[in-house]
């Protein structure tokens, strides 16, 4: 059984896991399940978490990137650093700001803007980096849209605001799930997925078994059939100890 779960609000709270939580994915893991990190973050920013739990994979970047163990990559789909250089061009003079998430972590054109350990970059110089996200700020949402179409990239508000995503379109949660079981000649049957955010719903719907978190936002709560306990009562171990362990 691949056992796939979102981290924020689901097994992490705060950034932290319980005991408990821990312990219960490392006894699955023991009885012969594989453990599947299914997270928008880079892998730079989940590294402590990854070292500490390790994963047998973790789909990552939203489904654009999918790693083994020992952080070998399996499946990337980025944004190519050429189209990401002729896009930043034509954004650049209309942002308040430009982060990318690319294949080496998260870069930004603010030179205060620490979110996801971000790095300093100045956009008016070439990029040399494949990405996984664009994030422009930005007030004019109906040309950041227009540039999404003309480069086929998926466009989504994002952080609130005038904050914007840019992706390839196609790559969600659930296509990362897709893949990885192509990877390992299994069938969606195989899949336990469970997640709290917009972002997780798809997953949760089409896996074999979907689960939705207690603390899950409303969206989520009224379109799924299985909820277990919040986060802060471990729902995740509790929901694996009872059907996948069988105590």
């Amino acid at each position: 059984m691949l056992i796939i779960f979102d981290l924020d609000d689901t097994v992490l709270y705060r950034g932290t896991m319980s005991n408990r939580m821990y312990n219960t994915l490392k006894r699955c893991q023991n009885a012969g399940h594989k453990l599947v990190f299914n997270t928008a973050r880079s892998l730079p920013y989940v590294n402590e978490i990854f070292d500490m739990v390790q994963p047998d994979y973790a789909i990552l970047n939203g489904g654009a990137l999918i790693v083994d163990q020992n952080k070998k990559v399996l499946f990337s789909k980025p944004i190519k650093k050429d189209e990401v250089n002729e896009i930043v061009k034509e954004l650049l003079p209309y942002c308040l700001n430009f982060s990318v998430e690319s294949t080496n972590g998260m870069y930004s054109s603010d030179k205060n803007y620490k979110r996801q350990n971000s790095k300093h970059f100045d956009f008016n110089n070439e990029f040399d980096l494949d990405c996984f996200k664009l994030l422009p700020q930005c007030n004019f949402f109906d040309y950041i849209e227009d540039i999404a179409n003309k480069y086929d990239l998926e466009f989504t508000h994002y952080l609130g605001g005038n904050w914007h995503r840019l992706t390839k379109k196609g790559i969600t949660k659930w296509s990362g799930v897709e893949e990885l079981i192509k990877l390992l000649n299994l069938e969606i049957k195989d899949t336990i997925c469970f997640g709290d955010d917009l972002g997780d719903l798809e997953m949760i719907q089409k896996a074999g078994v979907g689960v939705a978190m207690a603390n899950s936002v409303p969206a989520v709560l009224e379109k799924v059939n299985n909820v277990t306990l919040s986060v802060l009562e471990d729902g995740v171990a509790v929901y694996l100890e009872k059907h996948v362990l069988g105590e």
